[in-house]
């Protein structure tokens, strides 16, 4: 079964080897902790004020949890928070479910 991964992951030109794989079983996966950001853009915080749902934040909005670099989840939760402040500064408009897939 290795061999077959390997062989897959080399033929479409990445870099594998059976001691990839051998170091991968006798080390394991490292554990990592989430990291996470309190969105309060685009209404959450109104939402959520009066809606009960688990998550919330101290502020009221949603916490947004990702795994940690050196994944992609960071740039999601970057983004969200960009959003948030574009939000704040009145650069961006509260969107609302109509707007979605709109030129807005």
């Amino acid at each position: 079964m290795a061999e077959a991964i390997v062989k897959v992951v080399t033929d479409l030109g990445g870099f594998l080897t059976l001691n990839d794989l051998k170091y991968h079983a006798e080390v394991g996966s490292q554990s990592v902790d989430p990291i996470s950001i309190e969105f309060n853009g685009q209404g959450m915080s109104e939402h959520y004020a009066t809606h009960s749902h688990d998550g919330l934040g101290a502020e009221g909005g949603i916490e947004v949890w990702e795994h940690p670099p050196n994944g992609q989840g960071i740039v999601a939760l970057m983004a969200l928070g960009i959003l948030e402040e574009l939000e704040k500064k009145g650069k961006i408009p509260n969107f609302k479910v109509e707007d979605h897939n709109s030129a807005k």
